[in-house]
């Protein structure tokens, strides 16, 4: 008798298991149903970047030595190229290459004030910029990061052309190609 009472208990406890396995598959369907809706929302939206002609404000970055720089976008003479960017972002890293290009042309023709941003902490922005020991200052928003939705960067890499005014000459979201250089060093941009 007490074989068949245990086997019993061993019987239900099997089936209130298999319950709420059961029921917790339902749940994982509808969770990855939600998800899968998330996800194709995601791709179908495009990216909202600056356009040509819309205008921004002067903001402060911060050096990595902690100080304040105000960008300002006053200068006649040259245009500001920003450069958005996250320290772990692999997009980045492709386009540090073409960056550290532009700025090395840019040292001969000085059309640009070359400022590149981290999104990251300054902590984390300054590892970064002594590991790959690059051969401009970096800035951080890490204290103002009003900033990423007034430039709407929404992802990373950026890079942002802004004339006298604040006025957007032109923004390319993404890996930069060897056309886009060529494009920022062209005129039209000036």
């Amino acid at each position: 008798m007490m074989i068949l009472k245990d086997r019993n208990v061993f019987r239900l406890f099997l089936y209130l298991a298999l319950a709420i396995l059961s029921v917790e598959v339902v749940v994982l369907f509808f969770q990855n149903q939600n998800l899968k809706a998330q996800i194709e929302k995601l791709s179908i939206q495009p990216v909202a970047i600056l356009k040509t002609g819309d205008k921004v404000e002067p903001f402060s970055v911060f050096r990595l030595s902690g100080d304040s720089l105000e960008v300002k976008y006053e200068s006649i003479d040259r245009s500001t190229m920003l450069w958005f960017f996250t320290t772990t972002c692999s997009a980045c890293q492709k386009n540090l290459e073409i960056w550290n290009d532009i700025y090395y042309e840019n040292q001969r023709s000085n059309f640009y004030e070359i400022i590149p941003i981290s999104l990251d902490s300054i902590e984390e922005s300054r590892r970064f910029f002594d590991d790959m020991k690059l051969p401009y200052e970096v800035y951080s928003l890490t204290r103002h990061r009003e900033v990423i939705g007034k430039y709407k960067i929404s992802n990373v890499p950026q890079t942002i052309i802004v004339g006298e005014g604040g006025v957007i000459r032109k923004a390319i979201s993404g890996v930069l190609t060897s056309e886009d250089k060529a494009e920022l060093f062209s005129k039209s941009h000036l």
